[in-house]
């Protein structure tokens, strides 16, 4: 019985892992994907400056650009 479960487990997890997805292809247009990319943000490091100077981390950096 206790070989039992991880076999089941283990036979689950193949048969999961090895099911087809939808997007799996490689003829996946480029042009769904155009719209990400980089831009640059004015002040930023003037803002990032200030929160640190008052005693701010990482997680109020990550709130503060969240609110940009």
């Amino acid at each position: 019985m206790k070989f039992f479960i991880p076999c089941i487990a283990a036979i689950f997890a193949t048969g999961v892992l090895a099911a087809p997805t939808p997007d799996a292809s490689l003829n996946v247009p480029l042009d769904k994907r155009d719209d990400r990319g980089q831009y640059t943000v004015s002040g930023l490091g003037s803002r990032k400056k200030a929160i640190i100077d008052a005693g701010g981390n990482s997680l109020d950096l990550a709130i503060a650009m969240l609110e940009m």
